[in-house]
């Protein structure tokens, strides 16, 4: 079987965090306050990353910098394309049995949950996830009946296959909003900018602040 070290895939995320990083420095037109903002936001999720050991909050902060100036449909598509693409290699890998397809089950049930070359089934689903949430934005939450009867079937495999309960229900919980789409879009105009902006603040306050207050016991 093939074996990719974790400190492969940590060279590799910090490529690519790398080669933000010079996009941001070389294309980006940041003044120097958003700069300095970018820098101590930063140092303070590095901080954080070192304190719960876990480093994607910084990772994932330093491409929404880069992200800056580039079409949001652009970066949907590369994702879509990107992840598919991964996900088809390592489902086949782990058919053929290239990689481990991790088999586990829930206590007292018989179930078997595969994980298809991820980590964990849960792993998998959630990356099915989104895939889901991305086309469905680029779409701008509009489906047709083909698609809807598609998706649905993804997500039955995707259920009987991995056994997510929590995955399954936010897949379900996207079509959902597509069918209520008009009237979500009624809430978001009641709600306004400054609200929604203060909720979406307040979440990422919750997620940064949970790993600072980790311990390992």
């Amino acid at each position: 079987m093939l074996a990719v070290s974790g400190q492969t895939i940590f060279h590799v995320t910090l490529l690519a965090s790398t080669l933000c990083l010079i996009k941001i420095l070389i294309f980006n037109n940041f003044d120097r306050y958003k700069y300095l903002f970018m820098i101590i936001f930063l140092l303070f999720l590095f901080s954080l990353g070192r304190q719960s050991l876990d480093y994607d909050m910084y990772y994932y902060t330093i491409f929404i910098f880069g992200a800056e100036g580039i079409e949001f449909r652009k970066i949907l598509k590369t994702f879509i394309l990107a992840v598919s693409s991964v996900m088809t290699v390592t489902i086949l890998s782990s058919i053929f049995n290239l990689i481990p397809n991790i088999e586990v089950g829930r206590s007292a049930s018989p179930v078997l949950r595969y994980s298809l070359g991820a980590l964990y089934p849960t792993d998998f689903a959630a990356r099915v996830f989104c895939l889901i949430l991305a086309y469905i934005a680029l779409k701008k939450f509009i489906l047709s009946l083909p698609e809807y009867i598609g998706i649905i079937a993804i997500i039955f495999t995707i259920n009987l296959v991995t056994d997510t309960r929590l995955d399954t229900i936010l897949m379900i919980l996207i079509l959902v909003c597509c069918i209520l789409k008009k009237y979500l879009e009624k809430l978001i105009a009641y709600l306004g900018s400054k609200k929604i902006n203060l909720l979406i603040l307040l979440f990422i306050f919750i997620n940064i602040i949970l790993p600072y207050i980790y311990t390992p016991n």
